[in-house]
């Protein structure tokens, strides 16, 4: 018995962790644990802001590259 809830627990654990990370809780947590000054705060926000621009451009252009039907280089190998 004490293993099926130990083995419930961690289930449990592991969806509760899972459900906070997609919601973007633990990095709200871990960003408000400590003060932040406004310099700094301002250069993370520039920097997720750009790395989020980055993302977005280069989930894009790979999508666009996959469109088009070229031929396989590899074909005789």
């Amino acid at each position: 018995m004490a293993k099926h809830l130990k083995f419930i627990a961690r289930t449990v654990m592991r969806t509760l962790n899972r459900i906070l990370t997609t919601d973007g809780l633990t990095e709200d947590i871990k960003l408000r644990r400590y003060y932040e000054k406004p310099c700094g705060r301002r250069q993370r926000e520039s920097y997720e802001k750009c790395r989020r621009i980055y993302s977005m451009e280069m989930a894009h252009k790979i999508n666009f590259l996959m469109r088009k039907n070229q031929a396989d280089p590899w074909r005789g190998c």
